[in-house]
């Protein structure tokens, strides 16, 4: 046994100790915690085969599985609707206008309006009965062009399978852009990420321009793309909330105030006037935020926030700042590979190591 094996080994056993014991299983001592999970992408198989950030992406049957798991122990429902239960049940104890709350509340979301999330994910919150909220970069939906993380990453991926002097170039071309990497004739697909995060808006499209003539194309396969807005309508008008992950996808501390403006106050009536109901969350692209940021979002009329610090949030805590737990496919397995309740219970619990309760 290897000692990665061992360690998952004994993080199993660890969790199935603390779940078996009660300490991490979600119940009703927990009903002051506000939980809010993250999803990405709800790849086929044959999709994640291709897709190069696969730590972003679940299957369909590991989502169906883990929304079982979150309604089995939680309410599980829209942001919106959580935060008014929550604040309710929290501050208001012995109002007779609100039902306390017997389970924990649950609010599961998924960012960048991707289109797998419609077809894979829609079906599966439909059927286990779970209506979700939908972080939407106006921009990108606007355009049907992916954003530029994703479009990176398939550029890059591309690159780093071919052998070609012309395409050395492209590496080069972006290493070029980061003296910390030095003379690597090779680069990792989550590396570059990191790396281009970093830089301005014009520096990314630069180079994605430039990347692009290289290989002759956007190297993006045919099944990955945008939610239309008919698509988003039919979310909303069937239950699901729709909300705002601003116009660009920028890094918002780096924005001037006019920036600010359009990314965060306008994106909130170009949905409404798209989806046709009203958007009251927000959700900080890649999770940065300032002061300055906060206040946009609180100004534009948005009831809460989310950024991507991750952990519980408890009352009192800033609606504006709430954390979030994200779920991946690796931290939802044991060492066998299978999907585990101790696991996720450990993971979303007060006992995970480097967990926030978002207590002041």
């Amino acid at each position: 046994m290897n000692l990665q094996v061992a360690r998952s080994v004994i993080r199993d056993a660890l969790g199935w100790a603390l779940f078996s014991s009660g300490a991490t299983r979600p119940n009703a001592k927990t009903v002051d915690q506000l939980t809010i999970v993250t999803f990405h992408r709800v790849l086929a198989v044959e999709e994640l085969v291709e897709y190069p950030l696969p730590g972003l992406a679940v299957t369909p049957d590991q989502l169906r599985w883990l929304l079982q798991f979150f309604r089995r122990y939680y309410d599980v429902v829209p942001l919106s609707k959580a935060i008014e239960l929550w604040r309710g049940s929290v501050s208001n104890e012995k109002s007779t206008t609100i039902r306390p709350l017997k389970k924990p509340l649950l609010v599961v979301t998924f960012d960048d309006a991707l289109r797998d999330n419609f077809r894979h994910a829609r079906p599966i919150l439909d059927q286990e009965g779970v209506k979700a909220t939908f972080f939407v970069p106006v921009e990108a939906v606007e355009e049907q062009t992916l954003l530029w993380h994703d479009r990176m990453a398939y550029l890059v991926a591309a690159a780093t399978r071919q052998s070609s002097d012309h395409v050395q170039d492209i590496i080069q071309d972006f290493l070029r852009e980061n003296d910390s990497v030095g003379d690597s004739s090779r680069l990792d697909v989550e590396l570059a990420i990191a790396i281009a995060k970093k830089w301005s808006a014009e520096q990314r499209l630069e180079w994605l321009q430039r990347a692009q003539r290289k290989l002759g194309g956007t190297c993006v396969p045919k099944w990955d793309a945008m939610m239309s807005w008919d698509q988003l309508q039919v979310l909303a008008k069937s239950g699901h909330e729709i909300g705002s992950h601003s116009w660009t996808h920028p890094i918002l501390p780096r924005c001037n105030d006019g920036q600010l403006q359009k990314e965060i106050v306008a994106t909130r009536g170009m949905l409404e006037k798209r989806i046709e109901t009203e958007v009251r969350t927000f959700c900080y692209p890649n999770g940065d935020w300032d002061q300055r940021c906060v206040d946009a979002v609180r100004s534009a009329g948005f009831h809460a926030a989310v950024t991507t610090t991750f952990g519980v949030n408890c009352d009192p805590m800033p609606l504006h700042l709430l954390r979030r737990c994200d779920m991946q496919s690796s931290t939802s397995q044991n060492h066998r590979g299978k999907m585990s309740e101790a696991r996720i219970a450990w993971r979303l619990s007060r006992w995970f190591p480097g967990i926030d309760s978002g207590r002041p």
